[in-house]
Order: C-alpha cells, then structure tokens, then sequence
C-alpha cells in the first residue's frame, strides 16, 4: 500500500471515529436532559432509568473520545511514516 493510500485510509478512520464522538457526544447531552427532567418531575423508577441511560451514554462517549484519539494517532502515524526516527521512536529531524 503506497503511503497516500495509507494516509487516505488513516483520514478516514479518523473522520469515522471523529462522528462517532460526537454523535455520542450528542446522546450524552440527550441523556442528561432526560436525566434533569426526570429528577425535576420524575418517580423513583424513571429517576434510575434515566440515571442508568446517562451512565451508559457517558461511558459510550468515552469510548468513542478514546477510539478518536487513536484514530488521530494513528492518522499523524501514517502521514509522518517516513520521518527519520531513533531508537525510542522520536523523529531525529
């Protein structure tokens, strides 16, 4: 694989990951309204349903900042794959 194929396919996997992230960011946002509302005018039971559907969306979300981040590593990887490096995988340049 040539190394803009490579820088093509790492773009993309960031891209992917970068609207995964925000529409996770998204439903966590949801989530904590429904969560406000619940506790402001809610019964016990739709207070832990949506206290659970908060947790859930806030642990979703983590997870896809987490695989974002990756993806934007790994997309400075493949760009920079030529850069002279040492042995500690620093650039010498």
């Amino acid at each position: 694989m040539s190394s803009s194929q490579t820088h093509s396919r790492a773009r993309a996997n960031y891209d992917a990951a970068k609207a995964a992230s925000a529409a996770a960011y998204r439903e966590l946002v949801r989530a904590r309204d429904a969560s406000s509302a619940a506790f402001a005018h809610g019964t016990p039971d739709a207070i832990a349903a949506a206290s659970a559907a908060e947790e859930r969306a806030e642990v979703a979300y983590r997870e896809a900042a987490d695989d974002a981040r990756i993806a934007r590593d790994e997309r400075e990887d493949a760009h920079d794959w030529d850069r002279p490096r040492d042995g500690f995988g620093n650039y010498r340049d």
